[in-house]
């Protein structure tokens, strides 16, 4: 939102749809941002479709009267003091239901104080020019936003404002120290980067520029009355029920425990078919708890499927550099690692809400106040003086930790006292502020106001992170209030371990008699020391974080599984920070967040494999330049599949023919996967299709009619048949080409869909890391010198054989500064400049290519020549492949557009620029870039570009 005045209203446009890419892995698609009639407000959306999956229930949603328009994260079921509907509704879903209960309203508390659910919402009232932002009750949903210059900018995620380029991405080394002190109490208003901030749970933010005011709606009220079981079970079965409403496929989290059991055996008793999940660590690389053993009895006794997702050794390594760009924070506990792999299995089977027990802790009691002394009825009363809390309540709880966290303040030049001063005066804010005697209320208001809004935003990254919905059923206001009514000594019996005993009183039926007597375990963290050589090694190749020196010898050799996490992957995550590349709407840096890929190859023509090697997919994967897809949902009796490599090796032919293309000495890498079952059969095949841009996006169907189906994540996958007659299809996901050939029988439509919406990485890091390498350091020939044929490369005819295809690549770090000084932007809408080349003869160079990509591996090629003087011929001629082709007017220039699907694309145009240029820009298939999206990407380029009187290299 704009606190001085309109913007431009292109540049809005492209700003949002910049950051819906930054946040595509949190929806399944995205509409055009809203832009107010005065140019000062836009906002956007990335929808997870959950109830009511119509386009009625699309965001930006506006009111009837166009006085209101929201959007929203999360899930709003009900109202506790509903509204009367202000129109007739239009949509069965959420967005519509909190859009009639905030419109108009003259008392925006009131309305969010009644909403039950968990949300962050943004609205603008065209009446008033107010904006405001809401978080819920817990903060289930993460709302994070910047000060910028003239502005404020909101997101569900720091991602997506770093995605700007109006954000910066500095960390403040005295708040990286407190927030390393305290590890999993730090949440607060602030965050671990400089220029980010977090609206709290329970408040809203309104903006009316050039004013800013920040509410709570929602306090806790301590008591100290009898609560009975039946309240507590009528509340949670009203909890659940509300919670049961979903238009997609359901999955629980199922540790064996008392939160998870119970709701599980409620969904059960209710009857939905929803299959647990629990996460087993594996090789040795051990873990807290027997989640996976005792979750299996519990399964067995609620007669429900259960799957264990198995994170081994190597993965979780792996995961230590990836997921801090995820949670923007280094990992401070280890249940991260597994997290994410819960939830990666859990959506690779299909599955888009989440059942959990997240939050039952917090209100209800742990087994003892080992863990949270500040709770513990047992504890002394000094433990809550103001010295305790500040000095030693966290330093007590990981000696070693707060040791190391110690040496990092001296080095970093932090003042430890002034460290603890913000524990008292930050940190312990929400204990300090309940108005109750009882310290161990006020304990238990700290974990609900710190601890628990921690889980959840580490809950909401790693589940977001594959389009997942976690819905936690304990995090229900009415449950809340009636745990803070509760005396806290009757949450604990006098037994020794007791824990939740009034929780678990009031869900007897629901709980196995061994769920009841088992001590709490936390989530399971990893603890081998193996895995803790691991990470030392992982933290000595990256070095300290900030560019420290060594750790002391002494300090080394004290340091857990849980310090060399936080070490390595502080590391990463400040490094990849620091890391410069090109921002996609407004032409600045931005921060990238994974390193690049590294494969193997063959070293000599002549080692190449006499046939295809079969290998697995993990396995191949290090030797792919391109991410290795694997299929987990196999069609109806298919059963048995096959896959085979072929490894890269340098130009050259040998004996060994086999799997190699017959029209060139090239020797890529390639995969193939054959899966066959009851008398049919089809085959995979996976590549990096990089000897030219197939602006189509699948090759093996060139030339006849296709038909686009969404498989999610902004995909498609195009059905017809390919070039030898087959029924085929073909997909392009993170850069790799995926075809599929039918080699016998015949596989329906739904079939299709559901293999290719059911692929998922053969390594999970890798996606990330080949969209961060740019496309000349992937491609086989851009690396090698060797011949090509003409292949199809749009819906216009543009040609290139031979060795004309070889171009003089730009290195990566001039490609911003080259760019920029040809008068081309170097970034179009969501997608930043990558590469860049230009082609020619011995006249000198006829043609410059640019390489643009966005954060979902979708890509747009700019291709400029001299008018007349390349290969681009204007006005162009068709190519045979089916697709719409017109003549439109954009900004002033006649401009000749192709596409293959009105909705998905993929995308071409061709036009002349009055300084003397011939333009061609293609959008590959599920860009987000339909017709007019497109058209409107051409509009934007076109006006950015300053062809005369720039840097020229073109003859």
């Amino acid at each position: 939102m704009s606190l001085q005045g309109p913007h431009d209203r292109s540049w809005l446009q492209a700003l949002g749809r910049g950051m819906n890419a930054a946040m595509a892995h949190r929806g399944e698609g995205s509409t055009s941002p809203y832009v107010s009639a005065d140019a000062g407000v836009m906002l956007t959306s990335v929808r997870l479709a959950v109830r009511d999956r119509s386009p009625a229930g699309d965001q930006p949603m506006t009111s009837p009267d166009g006085r209101t328009v929201l959007v929203h994260n999360g899930e709003v079921y009900s109202s506790r003091d509903p509204r009367a509907p202000q129109w007739s509704p239009r949509s069965p879903g959420d967005t519509e239901f909190v859009l009639q209960q905030i419109h108009g309203s003259a008392d925006p508390a009131a309305a969010l104080r009644a909403l039950s659910g968990m949300f962050a919402l943004a609205w603008h009232d065209t009446v008033t020019g107010q904006v405001v932002l809401a978080r819920d009750h817990f903060g289930v949903k993460p709302l994070v936003y910047s000060h910028t210059e003239g502005g404020i900018l909101f997101a569900s995620e720091p991602q997506a404002l770093l995605s700007t380029g109006l954000v910066g991405a500095e960390v403040d080394p005295a708040e990286f120290v407190l927030r390393s002190w305290v590890r999993m109490d730090a949440a607060d208003e602030h965050s671990w980067l400089r220029d980010v901030r977090v609206l709290p749970p329970a408040q809203y933010l309104s903006i009316t520029a050039p004013r800013l005011h920040t509410r709570r709606f929602w306090s806790i009220e301590p008591q100290d009355t009898p609560v009975g079981a039946e309240e507590i079970r009528a509340a949670f079965d009203h909890a659940l029920q509300e919670r049961r409403a979903a238009d997609v496929p359901r999955a629980a989290v199922l540790s064996g425990g008392v939160d998870s059991t119970a709701v599980l055996a409620g969904l059960r008793a209710a009857g939905e078919p929803v299959q647990a999940y629990v996460v087993r660590y594996q090789d040795g690389i051990g873990g807290s708890g027997e989640d996976a053993r005792h979750a299996q009895e519990v399964a067995e006794l609620l007669d429900t499927p259960l799957t264990v997702c198995d994170l081994d050794r190597r993965t979780a390594a792996d995961l230590v550099s990836v997921l801090p760009g995820r949670l923007m924070r280094p990992l401070l506990h280890g249940a991260e690692l597994a997290m994410y792999q819960l939830y990666r299995s859990i959506s690779a089977d299909g599955n888009v809400v989440v059942y959990s027990g997240h939050g039952a802790d917090e209100l209800w009691g742990y087994q003892d106040g080992g863990y949270f002394p500040i709770v513990d009825p047992a504890a002394p009363t000094h433990l809550h003086a103001r010295h305790y809390l500040t000095h030693h309540l966290h330093a007590r709880e990981r000696p070693v930790w707060a040791q190391l966290i110690g040496w990092l303040a001296r080095q970093l030049d932090v003042n430890l006292g002034e460290v603890h001063e913000q524990v008292w005066e930050r940190v312990l804010a929400e204990y300090r502020s309940l108005p109750a005697l009882d310290p161990l209320k006020r304990g238990r208001h700290h974990l609900l106001r710190r601890f628990l809004v921690y889980v959840n935003d580490m809950v909401d990254a790693t589940s977001s992170s594959f389009t997942l919905e976690d819905r936690p059923v304990f995090q229900d206001v009415t449950l809340a209030e009636l745990a803070f009514r509760a005396p806290e000594h009757l949450k604990y019996s006098q037994q020794p371990g007791s824990h939740k005993d009034l929780l678990k009183s009031a869900l007897d039926d629901l709980l196995p008699a061994s769920v009841r007597a088992r001590p709490k375990q936390g989530f399971p963290s990893p603890t081998d020391p193996r895995y803790l050589d691991l990470l030392a090694q992982q933290a000595d190749e990256l070095g300290m974080p900030f560019g420290l020196p060594p750790l002391p010898a002494q300090l080394r050799r004290r340091l857990g599984v849980g310090e060399w996490m936080f070490l390595a992957s502080s590391s990463a995550w400040l490094a990849d920070l620091a890391r410069p590349t090109t921002h996609p709407a407004a032409g600045g840096l931005m921060t990238a967040s994974h390193p690049t890929w590294q494969w193997n190859t063959l070293t000599d023509a002549q080692e190449m494999d006499p046939q295809p090697a079969r290998m697995p997919e993990a396995e191949a994967q290090e030797w792919c330049n391109f991410v290795l897809w694997q299929p987990t949902s196999l069609p109806d009796g298919c059963n048995e599949v096959i896959g085979t490599l072929r490894r890269e090796a340098p130009p050259g032919r040998t004996e060994h023919t086999a799997g190699r293309t017959p029209w060139s000495a090239a020797n890529p890498s390639a995969y193939r996967t054959e899966i066959s079952g009851g008398g049919r059969r089809l085959r995979l095949k996976q590549f990096l299709y990089d000897w030219a841009f197939p602006a189509v996006d699948h090759p093996c169907l060139w030339g006849s009619p296709t038909r686009a189906v969404p498989i999610g994540e902004g995909r498609v996958v195009w059905l017809g048949t390919d070039y030898l007659g087959h029924p085929g299809a073909g997909a392009r996901m993170a850069r790799t080409t995926v075809e599929m050939s039918v080699l016998k029988g015949s596989f329906g439509d739904d079939e299709i869909r559901e293999l290719f919406a059911g692929l998922r990485p053969a390594q999970e890091p890798v996606p990330a890391r080949v969209l961060a390498t740019p496309f000349h350091e992937l491609s086989y020939w851009a690396r090698y010198p060797v011949d090509m044929v003409s292949v199809p490369t749009g819906v216009f005819v543009m040609e290139r054989k031979g060795r004309s295809h070889e171009g003089e690549w730009v290195a990566t770090a001039q490609v911003p500064r080259f760019v920029s000084g040809q008068g081309l932007p170097t970034s179009v809408g969501g997608f930043r400049v990558q590469s860049a080349a230009t082609f020619g003869d011995a006249g000198g160079a006829r043609e410059l290519e640019i390489v643009y990509l966005s954060d979902t591996g979708a890509e747009l090629r700019l291709l400029l020549q001299r008018t007349g003087a390349g290969r681009l011929q204007f006005p162009p001629r068709p190519e045979k492949h089916p697709a719409h082709r017109e003549v439109a007017q954009i900004g002033g220039r006649t401009v000749h557009l192709g596409y293959v699907d009105r909705d998905f694309g993929a995308c071409e145009a061709v036009w002349r620029h009055p300084d003397g240029y011939d333009l061609r820009l293609l959008a590959s298939a599920g860009a987000g870039l339909g017709r007019d999206g497109f058209a409107e990407t051409v509009g934007r380029l076109d006006s950015a570009l300053r062809l005369a009187g720039h840097e020229e290299v073109l003859a």
